[in-house]
């Protein structure tokens, strides 16, 4: 009885000695959510068919508010890849009867788009400009439009 008594106390003296403890520490950051509003869409007004090198006559502008450091990016709505928003973005202009041309957005920027800071005191306003270079001369009369998607995501530091 004494020899069981002895194994059982060495193996659980072992098993003691043998085992590992490790400490895994769980953390979270709470952020405000981003906040995306259009204050103006981009309009270029009336323009003539078969004319060349139109410049929006309103410039888009957006304001990004939240706490913290931000990218942009952006799509035309009928694609499915975002790009940096730092980039020109062609987007297609279609009326309700399948015509189309196509016309170019970017940013006025000043800074990157790709990596900056917004917080309660500091939104981000950025504005858009639009251009369309060239018009088909054989392109119907009508209202066209095209939509742009943008998303604002936070970017871990």
């Amino acid at each position: 009885m004494k020899k069981i008594l002895s194994l059982a106390f060495l193996a659980l003296f072992f098993c003691k000695v043998y085992a590992e403890e490790a400490v895994v520490r769980v953390k979270a950051k709470i952020l405000t959510p981003l906040k995306l509003e259009v204050i103006q869409n981009i309009n270029f007004g009336d323009i003539f068919k078969g004319g060349k090198n139109f410049i929006a006559k309103d410039t888009g502008e957006l304001k990004v508010s939240g706490n913290g450091r931000v990218r942009l990016l952006w799509k035309d709505s009928l694609k499915e890849d975002y790009q940096p928003l730092d980039n020109e973005l062609s987007i297609i202009m279609s009326d309700n009867k399948g015509n189309s041309f196509t016309a170019l957005v970017s940013p006025n920027k000043i800074e990157s788009l790709n990596d900056f800071i917004v917080n309660e005191n500091s939104d981000k306003i950025v504005k858009i400009n639009g251009k369309i270079e060239k018009l088909n001369k054989s392109l119907p009369e009508g209202d066209y439009s095209g939509t742009i998607l943008i998303r604002a995501e936070y970017i871990s530091n």
